[in-house]
């Protein structure tokens, strides 16, 4: 169902967005990528790698629409992977990635904010979608710990407003869905829908030297069609901070306490002989520290963006609330007009009731720019997982409490044609 829910609702936010870019310009930008790797464990496994040679046949597009008051993208990509020696790996048109981004001035001092992201099948597990020079995020991180396909979106509304000279709110409403694969262990607290409804609202005032401070509020509500799990509901009151509006470097900082409160329930849990069984979870509350530090450089050549946080998640569909940690750094350098080299990297891990997991990437490349409309690249892309405890069942690639190492090199070529034009 979810399936055809998500791609509704982007077609539906499509047509809604057309109807208000009158008078604009719209362009579509093409692409198509050709990439050979060689991926030293592709089965995923723990011990007895085996690798192969990959051939990646990339195809997608970006439309792009502008006004003086709108700037609205949406972004599509599929991926058709061969495999040299085990075709049975074979994927074809199976890997979706979709990225809708809508931003529009309502008024001279508010400005509405719709995003969407959607990740389908298995393409980052064989590094694919994971080894460009962007910044890695938790919606890909997540994904790492399974072989078999999975969907998850991340929806959110934002508004941010000024308020007065020196006050400005948000206001926002998100919500994050996974979707692991269905079959023998359905039942069990691996599989099913995992959604977390989330709204926040803040405000900040204007201080000396170009900081702004100020307070908000974040409640998230954690549930799953996956048998009886437990139902938590998240406050997180926060400190706000930042540092830098207008300058190269700028610092946003939220600190605050994560009060959670579970329902009792039920989880599936797995023996240290493999049986399932299931294990009854008693009501609980909890109180953790809750953190977001980012921070961003810039200049003409040298971009770096860092990231640390520990927030509420639903810990990648193993069970249903967690505590998440993420940490990610991207440094990104141009050597000239030409040529930008990168290095990024990733780590994230969760905990919750009878599951822990990791996950730990880490990529660096090269792309040069050979003309106009072709763009050739070079890149190591290396990424761990580890998934323990007794609610890990039925649904992971990699053994549970095994680590799983994977590395990846790639070469290939993008060809990007000039971008087709209507006016409205």
């Amino acid at each position: 169902m979810s399936r055809v829910v998500v791609p509704c609702c982007l077609a539906v936010m499509l047509l809604a967005a057309a109807r208000r870019v009158c008078a604009a310009e719209l362009s579509l930008w093409p692409m198509a990528e050709l990439d050979e790797i060689y991926d030293n464990n592709v089965n995923l496994t723990p011990p007895n790698r085996k690798g192969d040679f990959v051939t990646a046949e990339t195809f997608g597009a970006t439309l792009e629409a502008a006004t003086a008051a709108r700037d609205f993208f949406l972004t599509y990509q599929t991926d058709l992977l061969e495999y040299a020696s085990y075709p049975g790996h074979d994927r074809f048109g199976s890997n979706h990635f979709a990225n809708l981004s809508d931003n529009e001035k309502i008024s001279p001092a508010t400005t509405l904010s719709i995003s969407d992201s959607v990740l389908v099948g298995n393409a980052v597990s064989n590094g694919i979608l994971a080894n460009g020079a962007t910044p890695i995020g938790t919606q890909l991180m997540q994904s790492l710990f399974y072989q078999s396909s999975t969907l998850s979106n991340y929806f959110a509304i934002d508004v941010f407003s000024r308020y007065s000279n020196s006050f400005t709110w948000t206001a926002g409403i998100h919500q994050d869905l996974f979707t692991t694969p269905s079959g023998p262990s359905s039942s069990s607290s691996g599989s099913g829908n995992f959604f977390d409804q989330e709204g926040a609202l803040g405000g900040e005032w204007d201080l000396p030297e170009r900081f702004a401070a100020g307070f908000g509020y974040q409640f998230d509500d954690f549930r799953s069609s996956a048998g009886n799990l437990p139902t938590t509901e998240a406050h997180w009151p926060q400190f706000r901070m930042r540092w830098g509006e207008g300058t190269p470097f700028s610092i946003l900082a939220r600190v605050g306490p994560i009060i959670s409160d579970s329902s009792s329930g039920s989880l599936g849990t797995t023996s240290p002989s493999g049986t399932v069984s299931t294990t009854r979870v008693p009501a609980q509350t909890g109180v953790e520290v809750g953190y977001l530090v980012s921070g961003n450089y810039r200049d003409r050549r040298l971009t770096v963006t860092a990231s640390a946080a520990q927030e509420p998640g639903f810990g990648a569909g193993f069970a249903g609330f967690a505590t998440e940690q993420s940490y990610g750094l991207l440094v990104s350098y141009k050597l000239s007009r030409r040529a930008t080299v990168f290095v990024n990297g990733g780590y994230y891990t969760f905990s919750g009731t009878g599951v822990s997991a990791q996950a730990l990437t880490y990529t660096g490349g090269m792309a040069y720019r050979l003309n106009e409309y072709f763009t050739i690249s070079a890149s190591y892309l290396g990424f761990q997982t580890k998934a323990s405890g007794s609610a890990v069942v039925g649904t992971l690639g990699a053994v549970p409490g095994a680590r799983t190492t994977i590395n990846l090199v790639q070469a290939g070529i993008t060809f990007a044609p000039p971008p087709l034009k209507w006016r409205l």
